[in-house]
């Protein structure tokens, strides 16, 4: 069976996520910071520029380099095994230091950048599913898409509709520029960047022909092959 393709989460969505997992009370400095890591977490994947969900919740704090503005994305993170540095936005770097600040209060001797109590120290893939899991459905955002032949409720979305959401938003931004876009997802390939632009294709179409067409443009055309006066 083909594998299903998550949709991705628009930046309203990935919002409303992280505000459901803001607004959840919880009593005492540990819970709280908790609750900060698991909003910052889906934060940092998303602005990061579509981080997979292995190279967030194994991302260590020596991976930031905040003088130079990048961070360094370990090979052993991803089943690519593609090491590479992603750049910090200018606007992220002042919100990592103050998550920093939070985190070293509660685990200042951890090398994981979101920390927890378990042996390994850091978040499993079931953590993180789990952590995401129950922040959409309380945004208001779960529903099942499918189930998978064990039986099991396989959720429309996923962590990794939080790498489709910014492939899409990046898409847009660049002026639906395949190679840009193929550029910060870090794929080999554009035909996997294809995957991770959830755009229909009139959608682009038209912002295409409107680019192409400008109202300046149009004006010297009509005037060089004499149709002014044409009714």
């Amino acid at each position: 069976m083909r594998r299903k393709i998550p949709p991705a989460l628009t930046l309203k969505q990935i919002e409303e996520i992280i505000q459901a997992i803001l607004s959840k009370p919880v009593k005492g400095q540990f819970r709280s910071f908790i609750k900060l890591r698991n909003g910052f977490m889906i934060y940092f994947g998303f602005y990061m520029q579509g981080l997979r969900p292995s190279e967030i919740f194994k991302a260590q704090v020596f991976d930031l380099d905040l003088k130079n503005k990048r961070f360094y994305i370990r090979g052993e993170n991803n089943k690519l095994r593609q090491q590479d540095y992603s750049p910090i936005p200018d606007f992220f770097v002042s919100k990592i230091k103050s998550y920093l600040k939070q985190r070293d209060k509660i685990f200042p001797y951890s090398k994981w950048l979101f920390p927890c109590k378990s042996k390994r120290g850091c978040l499993d893939r079931s953590d993180f599913g789990k952590m995401f899991r129950e922040a959409l459905k309380k945004a208001g955002l779960y529903r099942v898409n499918f189930v998978d032949k064990q039986g099991l409720k396989r959720a429309c979305y996923n962590p990794y509709s939080i790498r489709h959401g910014f492939g899409t938003f990046a898409f847009k931004k660049t002026g639906y520029d395949l190679r840009k876009t193929q550029i910060l997802m870090r794929h080999k390939s554009m035909r996997s960047t294809l995957v991770y632009t959830h755009i229909p294709e009139f959608e682009i179409r038209e912002a295409v022909v409107s680019d192409i067409f400008k109202p300046n443009d149009l004006g010297l055309l009509k005037k060089r092959i004499g149709l002014l006066n044409v009714n």
